[in-house]
């Protein structure tokens, strides 16, 4: 899988309100003193995030600001959890062995009016994706294939499952508390994070389960500004999952190919 990245509302009391008008995607907001405790939320969010040994849900990944034509849409279903590792991977912590991950996808590229079904799934060892319009279905050896689950893969949420999900936010130069808003029925803490290398995200965290629901990565340069948005619905952290839901086989009617670098390159994908 990915590695962990830091890249992209009137203020609540107690309940929280419709967001505040829209602001500079970058800006802060002063703290008031009748805020939470920001501190104290990252640490019971790290603390609940780190808790969580799977997950399902709904999501959509896209573009606002500056790179809106930039970034693929992509939406789609998102089924996870960790894979028992041997004593050497729990010390390497080699997260792209240590997450079991199938996503549902529809994926629509920046600058295309098509729209690409893809199904991609990982247990750990193996990579599969099906390519439903094209009737193709790959496979390969991770973490060699790994590729073979982008796009879709954007859809993952890496803080969850990641062995220090909000360490970043934590250690940060700053986060400040922006109030709070709805992502789909769940009222969220909306935290401004600027990282210790200068990078800024805007995230989600549901008031009661403290888990995370969106995330804004903030992108600036030349005077642009804009962020890709994960956004997530319907989370379930108990999920019902088999270890055959991270095992895809070949549709009837489909082709088979092996991953192969060198033709996925010339592919373009």
């Amino acid at each position: 899988m990915l590695m962990k990245k830091t890249t992209w509302s009137i203020l609540a009391l107690i309940c929280c309100s419709p967001a505040a008008p829209t602001q500079t995607i970058g800006q802060d907001m002063n703290r008031r003193s009748d805020s939470p405790d920001v501190k104290e939320i990252l640490i019971r969010v790290d603390k609940a995030t780190k808790a969580v040994k799977a997950v399902s849900y709904e999501a959509e990944y896209y573009g606002i600001g500056d790179i809106a034509d930039r970034i693929p849409k992509i939406t789609g279903t998102v089924k996870a959890r960790q894979r028992r590792q041997s004593l050497l991977g729990r010390i390497l912590r080699d997260s792209r062995k240590a997450q079991a991950l199938r996503i549902e996808a529809k994926v629509k590229m920046s600058g295309s009016d098509r729209e690409q079904t893809l199904t991609v799934a990982t247990n750990g060892k193996q990579a599969y994706r099906i390519e439903t319009e094209n009737e193709v279905f790959l496979h390969g050896k991770m973490p060699r294939a790994n590729r073979l689950l982008d796009p879709a893969e954007r859809l993952f949420m890496l803080e969850y499952l990641h062995p220090t999900p909000f360490s970043d936010e934590r250690n940060g130069r700053s986060a400040t508390y922006e109030g709070c808003q709805k992502i789909g029925d769940v009222e969220c803490h909306v935290i401004f994070v600027v990282y210790s290398n200068g990078t800024e995200s805007r995230w989600y965290y549901g008031k009661e389960d403290y888990l995370p629901r969106r995330v804004d990565r903030i992108w600036k340069k030349r005077g642009q500004e804009g962020a890709t948005v994960l956004s997530l619905t319907k989370l379930d952290t108990q999920p019902v999952l088999a270890q055959a839901d991270f095992r895809l086989d070949r549709p009837e009617g489909f082709g088979e190919k092996k991953y192969n670098p060198a033709e996925w390159s010339k592919s373009g994908e």
